[in-house]
């Protein structure tokens, strides 16, 4: 077991986080990587920080280049890794030492295209968040893992908890200038893969910040993850058709998600031109969601009313949503 593992990391503006970042990976127990930091035109001192940790360490390659966001920087370093395994790590998170020496044992144990571990979820303050880990090992094929993904049971949209055989993942490139971009990249990579697996043990720390992208809902401003999800159900009607009403129910779950997030959020919203694009999704679609078998008779019911008034359809809604809740709890 002495692959190369090529980890890249798009850098920007990320001075604070970084040297953790980086010594997460100098400190892993699997030796035989290498380490591409692409500095996207950073304004702090991350490039210097990145420069500084090439010198140290001749595992370590920099590129630098003008801003023009995440995807472009993965791309770019896609391109200039050497090694057989390509991993991703985001700059303000960290990893477990021993996490890419176990993704790559599974990964030859099972002889897999795609492997991937849980991932621990933490505040600014290094808490981590509650959440369960089942902490098997399950193997799937294409088919199987795209309906989990679509599902967000075992494997999530993030790339950056995964190892993919660079072979597989040739020609798949992160879309330039869209947010939610590990959407489009992960159907495409699951759909080539013949053997994934899911490892229920977590192994990286995925930093959740209050003024990232996520936590603002700024990835609704161009409605990135609207289109995203509607190419995903485009992509698996031509080619995974077993798959299809799962994609729309997911699809027209999200709809209602962001619906809500954009009344309460109405500052990103003020024309009311993203809630009129989900509204014209959900009554455009009306005949092939309402037949959807996987669509339950309440959501079909609020179906006719969305296509009736749409403001009283979701006002329905939120009243169904409270009392599931409720429900959950007792």
């Amino acid at each position: 077991m002495n692959d190369k593992i090529s980890i890249i990391i798009p850098i920007y503006n990320a001075a604070k986080y970084l040297p953790k970042c980086i010594e997460s990976l100098l400190s892993q127990t699997y030796k035989n990587l290498e380490i591409i930091l692409v500095d996207d035109g950073s304004t702090d001192e991350s490039g210097k920080i990145a420069d500084e940790y090439s010198q140290r360490d001749n595992r370590i390659k920099v590129i630098h280049k003008e801003h023009g966001g995440n995807s472009e920087g993965r791309n770019m370093a896609m391109k200039a890794a050497t090694g057989k395994y390509i991993g991703f790590v985001d700059n303000d998170d960290f990893v477990e030492p021993d996490m890419y020496e176990t993704l790559l044992k599974t990964l030859y144990d099972y002889d897999a295209d795609i492997v991937q571990c849980a991932y621990y979820r933490i505040n600014e303050d290094n808490e981590i968040l509650p959440k369960h880990y089942s902490g098997k090992v399950e193997q799937f094929n294409n088919i199987s893992a795209l309906e989990d993904l679509i599902k967000r049971k075992r494997f999530k949209n993030p790339v950056w908890n995964k190892i993919y055989k660079k072979d597989l993942i040739q020609g798949i490139s992160f879309p330039v200038g869209i947010l939610n971009k590990d959407i489009i990249f992960n159907y495409k990579a699951f759909a080539r893969a013949k053997n994934l697996i899911s490892i229920g043990i977590p192994k990286y720390y995925y930093l959740k910040r209050k003024d990232s992208i996520s936590g603002s809902f700024k990835y609704l401003e161009n409605m990135d993850p609207f289109y995203n999800f509607i190419e995903r159900l485009e992509f698996i009607s031509k080619n995974f058709p077993s798959l299809v009403n799962e994609a729309q129910k997911a699809l027209y779950f999200d709809c209602l998600k962001y619906y809500e997030i954009l009344e309460k959020n109405w500052s990103i919203d003020k024309d009311k031109k993203k809630r009129n694009l989900i509204k014209n999704y959900i009554r455009k679609n009306y005949r092939s969601l309402y037949s959807n078998p996987l669509i339950n008779r309440t959501h079909k019911t609020l179906l006719k009313v969305f296509m009736i008034n749409f403001k009283f359809g979701y006002f329905l809604f939120n009243l169904y949503v409270r009392f599931e809740r409720k429900k959950k709890k007792f």
